[in-house]
């Protein structure tokens, strides 16, 4: 198999200041694919390399507890918030030395240890990456050692924008490079602002000062709030794909549980809002806490047609919202 100039996807068992040093010049080199030739080590008995940039989702050859798993170069991957500790066991014998969230949920820090990895929190939103984590995954690539797990929640829009612009704070990268990075990753073109962000990314200068790097970093409530419905409703939107049925982890009380506390998030969410959220965004939530309330209902009644209108219309809530207030 040739080598190639553009990143290998690799399927494994599965704020913004625009301007975030000029582009590198000369030649980059090249991510060497797995030749048919080759004795694979051990590390690789369990990567089968894909080319076609659709390949990401497909989960069935994933490694365990990690999905969407992106590489870009030997220093760098992307992908999915590890679940568990079978997915810091993955990580750890990919050769994984350190993992960096860029989501708002706290990252588990005693599992990542627990395997001997280290962990580093730069949260970012979906309206691109400030300049603070520009400098802090710019000091990641300079001070770490060895390859980095980069992940968001599901993988697909803000880690790939994160490892796009720590591939470019490498030496590595040119920034028309990083930007396709977006788009095998399928990173979607309604975040403008992450898209921007790694065009437009420059590394600071040897001599600056950069950001201190931290394991557990600050977020506003309202985030966290956010963080909280985004992984429930996950959980329930899986219930639903197999026709309201439980997951093998789950009991049919555990759903419903689930809908009744998304619903609480959503009336706590609106009960702490601060005089910065218009009426508009309180509404959305008022919305999203009137659906929950009947999913709830209807799971409670077994009515599972009514749970599923109950489910779109939080759904339908969601993304309005994410697109007034989330993706700008």
């Amino acid at each position: 198999m040739n080598t190639v100039r553009k990143p290998m996807l690799l399927v494994l068992l599965c704020c913004s200041a625009a301007g975030c040093g000029n582009e590198r010049s000369g030649p980059r080199p090249e991510t060497p694919t797995l030749s048919h030739d080759e004795v694979p080590s051990e590390k690789e008995e369990a990567v089968k390399a894909v080319e076609a940039p659709d390949a990401v989702t497909h989960d069935q050859n994933q490694l365990a507890g990690i999905h969407r798993l992106f590489k870009i170069s030997d220093r760098i991957y992307s992908g999915s918030q590890p679940e568990g500790e079978a997915a810091f066991a993955s990580l750890k014998k990919l050769g994984i030395q350190t993992v960096v969230s860029v989501d708002g949920a706290l990252p588990e820090t005693e599992l990542a240890h627990a395997h001997g990895l280290r962990y580093v929190h730069i949260p970012i939103g979906y309206d691109g990456v400030p300049r603070s984590a520009c400098d802090s995954l710019t000091r990641v690539m300079r001070e770490l050692q060895g390859p980095v797990y980069i992940h968001c929640h599901h993988g697909r829009h803000r880690g790939p924008a994160a490892a796009a612009v720590a591939w470019v704070a490498s030496g590595d990268a040119t920034n028309q490079e990083a930007v396709a990075i977006l788009e095998q990753a399928g990173t979607s073109r309604n975040y403008s602002g992450l898209w921007r962000d790694v065009e437009n990314f420059r590394p600071a200068p040897a001599e600056a000062t950069l950001p201190e790097l931290v394991e557990t970093a600050e977020v506003s409530s309202l985030v966290r709030s956010m963080v909280e419905i985004d992984l429930r409703f996950d959980r329930i939107k899986a219930s639903r794909q197999r026709d309201w049925k439980s997951l093998p982890s789950q009991s049919a009380g555990e759903i419903r549980e689930e809908a009744v506390l998304i619903q609480e998030a959503f009336t706590e969410t609106k009960r702490q809002l601060s005089h910065e959220f218009d009426a508009s965004f309180a509404a959305l939530l008022d919305k999203s806490a009137t659906a929950a309330g009947d999913l709830v209902a209807a799971l409670q009644s077994e009515e599972l047609d009514k749970a599923d209108e109950a489910f779109q219309r939080i759904e339908k809530a969601c993304t309005q919202c994410h697109r007034q207030y989330r993706d700008h």
